[in-house]
């Protein structure tokens, strides 16, 4: 542990800070030796926060990520990750995850590559900052500000996602004991209630899913009745809730989610069961395992997507090519989960040993779309969906641009309206026994208050 330095002059802090600016333009070893000469101390890391929030608004990316890499490399000691927790780093962390929020709800920069590295720079960071020895309280606030990120709106759908899996990579890796304390925090009520909220009102199955997961963490099963007939709007709902048990999350959580999502009086998310899925002519195989009933289809108006889980007998490790979308953009590997950012937003998900991809059909990567109905000589009558992709998409060895998904004739009306809703702002008329529609041309257009946790004595 570093002994804390008597403050600088206002000149010796001057030239340090002219010193990291010329480091940040080079490599991450030269910054993290200055940080180091310095002690870590108070002074040193006061000027690194506002070159990384100057950098930052200016869209300095590299710099910013450079000062990522070498917080990682200096974390890599417990000694030192406990100097720069005891000396303030947590609020400084979060100050800049703040700005980098107001950017990324800006409609110039809201898909912006540069700023996406950098939040998956953040995600990652956390990461490690929660699995060491990160006080309770200051946890308490990193995840009530990452659940305020995946409740906002108008950030890039993915990072909205993202946000939420880094709230239960956390959750799953802490222990009991801390577990125990995080439920005890002032923020912890405030915390569920923000997510039971965003379970409502988030218009995405995966999203859903992944809230209702934290909310099941943080909740012990002898509480949830009760909070949840304080969450939910109805006895069905939060009788689907308290039904899910560890052991069946997938299957109970399936289960949940129908029963809300069928229950809205606005319905956001369309659940049917699909009876065969295609890439052009490549058959998809449904999910396999226990925790699978039906294969389902998801039409989420909240993210303006189509997805659906499918078997995968093969994962890409970390820096690998993701074999479902043929993307080399892996981005993090946990016990339970590979995820890869690519043209469809596919996800790879380890379910009781069994191996699923989630294929995400987005708005915005689809030219056109068909609802129609053909006569299956074996099957009898069934409605079809046809979607065509902007790019190809790949999938043990196929490449394909169009999918297609068939679902029971009875539900061609079902499946029109959610189709149109998911790919339009409207529905058009139905002509014959076929839609065609092209999705329009998309336009893309409370925080918490930075906290200060060293001393300055």
């Amino acid at each position: 542990m570093y002994a804390r330095q008597p403050d600088m002059s206002t000149n010796d802090a001057r030239m340090l800070q002219v010193e990291m600016e010329v480091l940040l333009q080079g490599e991450a070893a030269g910054l993290v030796s200055l940080l180091q000469r310095e002690q870590l101390s108070v002074t040193a890391l006061k000027q690194l926060d506002q070159l990384t929030t100057r950098n930052l608004r200016s869209g300095t990316s590299s710099r910013v990520l450079l000062v990522f890499r070498s917080l990682e490399i200096l974390s890599r000691r417990q000694a030192d990750l406990e100097t720069l927790i005891s000396r303030g780093l947590t609020a400084k962390l979060l100050g800049w995850f703040e700005v980098l929020r107001d950017l990324l709800t800006s409609d110039l920069r809201r898909r912006s590559t540069p700023l996406l590295n950098i939040a998956e720079a953040f995600f990652d960071y956390f990461l490690l900052l929660a699995g060491g020895p990160l006080p309770v309280s200051q946890l308490s606030v990193l995840l009530a500000q990452l659940t305020q990120f995946c409740r906002d709106q108008e950030l890039h759908f993915p990072l909205r996602l993202e946000a939420i899996r880094t709230i239960n990579s956390i959750l799953e890796a802490l222990d009991k004991n801390h577990r125990h304390s995080l439920r005890s925090g002032r923020s912890h009520d405030h915390t569920l209630c923000e997510m039971a909220t965003a379970v409502l009102t988030a218009g995405d199955y995966e999203l859903q899913a992944s809230l209702s997961e934290a909310l099941c963490r943080l909740t012990p099963r002898k509480e949830r009745r009760l909070r949840a007939n304080q969450w939910f709007p109805c006895r069905d709902i939060s009788d689907a809730f308290c039904d899910i048990r560890d052991k069946d999350f997938e299957l109970d959580c399936r289960r949940f989610l129908n029963v809300l999502n069928s229950s809205d009086g606005d319905q956001r998310v369309y659940s049917f069961r699909c009876l065969r899925a295609f890439l052009d002519v490549t058959e998809l195989i449904p999910p396999q395992g226990d925790q699978v009933e039906q294969f389902w289809v998801d039409f989420n108006l909240g993210s303006g997507s189509v997805s659906f889980f499918i078997d995968e007998p093969k994962v890409a490790p970390p820096g690998g090519r993701c074999v479902a979308c043929s993307s080399s953009d892996v981005l993090q590997e946990s016990v339970s989960k590979c995820v890869c950012v690519c043209v469809c937003v596919c996800v790879c998900v380890c379910v009781e040993g069994s191996l699923w991809a989630s294929v995400n059909l987005a708005r915005e990567e689809v030219t056109h779309y068909s609802v129609r109905h053909r006569q299956n000589g074996f099957r009898g009558p069934e409605v079809v969906l046809g979607v065509q992709l902007k790019t190809p998409i790949m999938h043990q060895g196929s490449r394909g641009q169009r999918v297609e998904l068939t679902f029971d004739l009875e539900r061609q009306a079902a499946v029109e309206e959610a189709a149109g809703r998911v790919f339009t702002e409207t529905l058009l008329p139905q002509k014959s026994h076929s839609l065609v529609h092209q999705p329009p041309a998309q336009t893309e257009s409370q925080s918490l208050q930075k906290k200060e946790e060293e001393s300055e004595h």
